[in-house]
């Protein structure tokens, strides 16, 4: 509660403070932190005790920070100069509080840190400014050289002097503040020293745990955060403060006690190469294993937020290599604690790419620094993404093995040129490595589910978009636009000479040669189209770009547009692929019937027997259709409270990706081939008999019900619980509309026999009678009347249209120019 009063307190001095008083308020405010030493010790100690001491830091601090006097708008950059050099001979001098061995108070050495941090963030501010100074005046002395007459004395005002000397005292006072707070903040000098002098209070716990070199106090763990965070910022400032030309340089140097060297600002390569090594050395002590945790969870963090090609710069190539080596092989494996995991992995997330690209790492090779080559690495990563306690962990390592996997997979996954003559798949995995892309992309099937908790869902649309699987597709084949379609609905290749159809690629033939590759293709695009449609918008917007580069659409459309393009074009690259026409075909079903699938995609041999088959095929449709359309009914009567959710996805629309599906099986030549689509046609009729079945008649419940109910319409029917039947429910109208919706779209592919078939089904079933009684809403019957209307034997009959337009005519409606892809319009 004291500590909290003073903090409250420096936070009210800072508003009274003018800003060009900054600097003289600094030099009074660090007079509480002079010093005593005892004769007889040799340690210092404080003159007004710790207490006004540790208060005179925290109001420095607030001073300088980001909503101070010092860092107000419109504040001249002398003033932040001056503030900076009092600042830093304050902390010059108090800097006993930083030594375990004479003050074992962790909590002024961690306020000490804390104004550290904040003037040396002044301070690089200031060197910004007097870097563009430096660089126009540079500019300006050689224009001036260049038309001077040297016979004439130049006159350097007094004002210049001034200048000259408060950017000499500047950089003198943040240089030796630099390295002062770098050798504080040693962890492995200091670190423990606060731990072992502090005696851990009074209870014998405290003082056992102290004696083991544990925290034993709030102000243990402020120190490692804050001199970690110092530490790192140093390490990572590549620029330092030892500029100007080379008078104002040896001038530094003459002024500074510290220095032992009169070079001048030139950076030579060992001279360069020393402080990239020092840099280095810096940044793998605030992450050392061995280290406390709050000590690695800072440093990790500075780390994180840091840019990468600071680091790159502040380290070079090799101290870049080195540092991420030592962070995926000794860091990642030996961590136990969460935090300090989840940063470390977001930290080798965001370092891969400049890792293996600006380095110039070979990929496939097996240098000691390659994190990819090492089979223990991608194993430890996969360990973490799958099988972590902690959510938050698992999240973080399936982001970071999605960015792996992308190097990882180079070498495995070759492109071929789009006229090879060969097929347009891209290579042939290996199989450790296609296990391994199978094992992302069950993580991500895991992980994309409407259910799963947003940060799960944006993890896994980061590994997908991180991973590029989803650029493995073939290529778009030449012959696919110039494939007609025949009179009954079959599909004839273009007999333009020098055009490649599908079948000369031989991509049928492909896809099963190379099954797993396929399959991993396949699912990796089913849940980019199931993210695609996530309610959270930097989800959708992720998965979206990444698909919309891999097929090459416009990826700056919107995210639904987007969407529609990449389906159609994945569609025309894996067309006549059974496994995807199977994918088509439960897109538009839903799962809602259940069919016989022992029979191959476009096996047309097993003619004998038929009638047994279409017998189990008629009562597997018909009965799983009547339980589901029966539960979708009953859901019509639950009456949901005022704020229960009704659907995971609120954004996610159901029939999209069905329409979807139905509009490519419709247009898009080559999908599914003749045999297919007869098969799925009559299936589609048996469930639209099955529909219209329970529609009519009811659930034997109502029908028991309906002996003893006296509420009856005109006609002598019930009344239905839902205002315009149960299709005009949304729970009946999805089970009717994809039945629907798969009649009207294999309707054109199956041909002339397939269609008369269906429409024998339909008769015999009583489809229009029992749609009648059922009374359906005016979207369904719209749909049924789009599914009867595309079963006719000629697609372009003028009878047909006729009659259709005079029907138009006399019963126009609102849904008269119904689509049944109605979302896609």
């Amino acid at each position: 509660r004291v500590h909290a009063v003073r903090a409250q307190a420096a936070r009210a001095l800072s508003p009274l403070v003018r800003p060009r008083e900054t600097p003289a308020a600094l030099r009074a405010t660090f007079v509480d932190t002079d010093f005593y030493q005892n004769e007889t010790t040799a340690k210092r100690s404080p003159i007004n005790g710790y207490n006004a001491a540790h208060g005179a830091l925290l109001c420095a601090t607030e001073l300088l920070g980001v909503d101070g006097p010092v860092c107000a708008a419109g504040v001249d950059f002398t003033v932040r100069a001056n503030a900076v050099i009092a600042a830093s001979e304050g902390l010059a001098t108090c800097s006993y509080l930083v030594d375990p061995a004479d003050t074992p108070v962790a909590a002024l050495a961690a306020a000490w840190a804390a104004c550290s941090i904040n003037t040396l963030a002044v301070a690089r501010a200031v060197r910004a400014r007097y870097l563009d100074e430096l660089d126009e005046s540079s500019t300006e002395e050689l224009q001036k050289a260049s038309t001077r007459d040297e016979s004439i004395p130049r006159d350097e005002s007094t004002p210049q002097e001034d200048a000259k000397t408060l950017r000499v005292a500047f950089f003198t006072a943040a240089r030796r503040l630099t390295r002062l707070a770098a050798a504080a903040c040693d962890a492995s000098g200091s670190g423990f020293g606060f731990v072992r002098f502090s005696g851990g209070g009074g209870s014998s716990n405290a003082k056992d745990a102290s004696s083991a070199g544990s925290s034993v106090s709030v102000g243990d763990v402020e120190w490692f955060k804050r001199s970690a965070r110092l530490r790192c910022e140093i390490a990572l400032d590549a620029t330092g403060f030892s500029f100007g030309t080379q008078e104002e340089e040896e001038d530094v140097f003459e002024n500074d006690d510290d220095s032992k060297t009169t070079d001048d600002d030139v950076l030579v390569p060992s001279k360069t190469a020393a402080r990239r090594f020092v840099s280095l050395k810096g940044l793998v002590a605030c992450v050392d294993p061995s280290l406390p945790y709050e000590l690695r969870a800072s440093g990790l963090k500075s780390l994180r937020d840091a840019e990468t090609f600071t680091v790159l710069h502040a380290l070079g190539e090799n101290g870049f290599c080195v540092l991420f080596t030592f962070l995926s092989r000794e860091v990642l494996p030996n961590e136990k604690i969460h935090a300090c995991t989840r940063r470390c992995l977001q930290v080798l997330e965001r370092w891969s790419d400049v890792f293996f690209t600006q380095t110039g790492a070979p990929v496939g090779s097996e240098p000691a620094g390659l994190v990819t080559s090492c089979d223990d690495s991608w194993r430890l990563l996969v360990t973490l993404a799958s099988a972590d306690r902690n959510e938050r962990v698992r999240c973080a390592g399936i982001a970071c093995l999605g960015k792996f996997a992308r190097f990882r997979f180079a070498k495995d996954f070759e492109n071929l040129e789009s006229d090879s003559k060969l097929n347009p798949i891209q290579g042939i995995l290996h199989e450790k490595s296609l296990a391994e892309a199978s094992s992302l992309v069950a993580l991500v099937r895991a992980g994309c589910s409407p259910t799963r908790p947003l940060e799960v869902r944006r993890a896994v649309a980061k590994a997908l978009a991180h991973s590029k699987i989803l650029e493995r597709l073939p290529r778009t084949t030449t012959g696919d636009d110039n494939v007609k379609t025949s009179d009954d609905g079959g599909v004839k290749t273009s007999e333009t000479p020098g055009i490649k159809t599908s079948e000369d690629y031989g991509i049928d033939d492909t896809y099963h040669q190379d099954q797993g590759l396929g399959d991993v293709l396949l699912i990796a695009w089913q849940c980019a189209f199931e993210l695609m449609e996530d309610e959270d918008e930097p989800t959708r917007e992720v998965v979206s770009r990444a698909a919309s580069v891999a097929v090459g659409v416009d990826s700056n459309a919107q995210t639904e547009q987007r969407l529609r393009c990449v389906f159609f074009e994945v569609a025309k690259r894996m067309k006549r692929w059974p496994a995807w026409t199977k994918a088509l075909h439960v897109y538009i079903t839903g799962g809602f019937w259940e069919e016989d699938d022992t029979d191959e995609v476009g096996d047309t041999s097993k003619d004998s027997g038929a009638g047994k088959n279409d017998s189990s095929e008629t009562d597997t449709v018909s009965s799983s259709m009547t339980e589901t359309l029966l539960a979708s009914i009953g859901e019509t009567k639950v009456v949901r409270r005022l704020f229960d959710r009704e659907a995971d996805n609120h954004h996610g629309e159901g029939l999209l990706l069905a329409q979807l599906s139905a509009q490519v099986i419709r247009s898009v030549p080559n999908v599914v081939d003749k045999a297919y689509a007869a098969k799925r046609l009559a299936n589609a009729a048996r469930a639209v008999v099955a529909c219209a079945d329970v529609l009519a008649t009811g659930s034997p419940e109502e029908k028991d019900g309906a002996k003893d109910s006296d509420e009856k319409d005109d006609d002598g029917t019930q009344s239905p619980d839902w205002a315009g039947g149960p299709s005009n429910h949304p729970s009946g109208f999805g089970p009717t509309n994809r039945a629907l919706l798969a009649l009207w779209a294999y309707g054109a592919s199956a041909g002339a026999d397939a269609r008369r078939e269906a429409k024998s089904i339909l008769k015999f079933g009583c489809v229009s009678k029992n749609f009648e009684i059922g009374k359906l809403g005016p979207a369904a019957a719209a749909a049924w009347r789009a599914a009867e209307k595309s079963l006719e034997e000629t697609l372009h009959d003028d009878r047909v249209g006729k009659q259709s337009g005079a029907e138009t005519k006399t019963t126009r409606s609102a849904f008269h120019e119904f689509d049944p892809c109605f979302l896609l319009r």
